[in-house]
């Protein structure tokens, strides 16, 4: 399952096609799921989510405000699947046939049975078909979104693409039925989302999804080699994502004979000089054995406890709790001042005292003033009663971000993503 931010990792290809011959090749997916509001009114929060580099150009993937019952709108988004040989070299007649997963989400909370903005939507999805290693000169009709009966606002569709990316468009229209009811879904929106993932095969065929506790290391990498030489990916192999639920570096990893895990750097295990770990070893072929053990050095089927850096706490037990530890979030600083950058989204209540513990004890002075851009954090906040703690004047859920400086000390930035 892919998660906010990217995910790295390969995945053994039995669809991808050269020259009509199937060859068995890896991938790496880097494209996450992406989304856009639409609706016949204004949208005010336009979180749309960071194109990845799997998707090609997606600047007509873009927000639709002022849908009406006269004029369908298309978006678009590109689907792009580069193959590389064993040499590293793009093989450029390459084209693979992913699945593209497509949903829409209704935004207005109201009753299935209420008049929604989403019942009356249609999404017509076209795109280039491929066929006696030829591409279709236009695009044709590859689904639809169905929208009939409650919950069914899905579909998966098998997409074909490469190095060089095809465009799928996503037709938008709003049924004339909507007419007599237009005041009453005007302020309704609804989250178009598209996933660009592998087939259901592909995922089965000699591959692994694997989470990893950190080790202390910043960065995960996989790097796995055969005897006869085959390897997942040039040194230091392929690089893992933290997942921000489980604190866990995750992806997938493909079957060879060793494997070593690294951070890209000095660390590794085993260590240099040494042989991989086998598979057998490592029980890399027990299906269900998944969470890697730094203990025994073996996957087993038990997901560890990941004690994050840095908590939100609050009383009356101050106790850490799973849900409420930050996750690193360097990928995300482009501040040269900052050592290191946590991240945390929780809801929080009223009336109650918090502070932050990890590393150090952090409370109401460690909350900014007034940044970023004059924006103060403890606007959403009032001083507690005594040792620095602080309660929010409005329950809901935040984002946290800790930082912690090159030069020492802390700062906390608090923002309401609903405001």
């Amino acid at each position: 399952m892919k998660r906010k931010l990217f995910i790295l990792g390969t995945l053994g290809l039995a669809g991808l096609f050269a020259g009509g011959v199937v060859a068995a090749y890896t991938i790496t997916d880097l494209a996450d799921k992406q989304g856009i509001k639409i609706t016949p009114g204004t949208i005010t929060d336009d979180e749309v989510g960071n194109v990845t580099l799997e998707w090609g150009e997606m600047a007509s993937f873009t927000k639709v405000e002022g849908l009406d019952a006269n004029t369908p709108v298309t978006r678009t988004v590109n689907v792009k699947a580069t193959k590389r040989d064993e040499a590293g070299e793009i093989e450029a007649a390459a084209v693979y046939l992913g699945k593209l997963d497509v949903e829409l989400k209704d935004l207005s909370g109201k009753a299935a049975s209420a008049e929604r903005l989403i019942d009356y939507l249609h999404v017509d999805i076209n795109g280039y078909t491929y066929s006696n290693n030829q591409w279709a000169s236009q695009k044709s009709k590859l689904g639809e979104i169905p929208t009939e009966g409650e919950g069914a606002f899905s579909t998966s569709l098998s997409v074909y693409a490469d190095k060089d990316g095809k465009a799928v468009d996503f037709v938008i229209s709003l049924d004339a039925k909507a007419v007599p009811v237009m005041s009453q879904i005007m302020s309704d929106q609804v989250y178009l989302t598209v996933d660009w993932n592998r087939t259901e095969g592909d995922a089965e065929s000699g591959m692994k999804h694997v989470f990893i506790p950190s080790n202390g290391w910043n960065s995960m990498y996989v790097y796995a080699y055969s005897a006869n030489g085959g390897q997942n990916a040039d040194w230091p192999g392929v690089q893992l994502t933290k997942n921000n639920t489980n604190g866990l570096f995750e992806g997938d990893i493909s079957e060879h004979d060793f494997y070593i895990f690294n951070d890209g750097g000095d660390n590794q295990y085993p260590a240099a000089n040494e042989d991989g770990m086998a598979k057998a070893d490592i029980n890399y072929g027990t299906a269900a054995a998944m969470y890697f053990d730094w203990t025994s050095h073996t996957f087993t089927t038990t997901e560890p406890t990941v004690a994050a850096d840095y908590y939100l706490v609050s009383e009356p037990s101050w106790a850490t709790q799973a849900a409420y530890g930050f996750v690193n979030a360097d990928a995300e600083n482009e501040d040269t001042r900052v050592e290191h950058q946590y991240k945390l989204v929780a809801a929080v209540e009223t009336g109650v005292e918090y502070k932050f513990c990890g590393k150090a004890w952090l409370g109401y002075a460690e909350i900014e003033v007034g940044e970023p851009e004059g924006y103060s954090p403890r606007s959403l906040v009032e001083e507690g009663e005594s040792d620095g703690n602080f309660t929010f004047k409005a329950a809901g859920t935040y984002t946290f971000y800790l930082k912690e400086w090159k030069d020492g000390g802390h700062s906390v930035y608090i923002l309401n993503p609903n405001a």
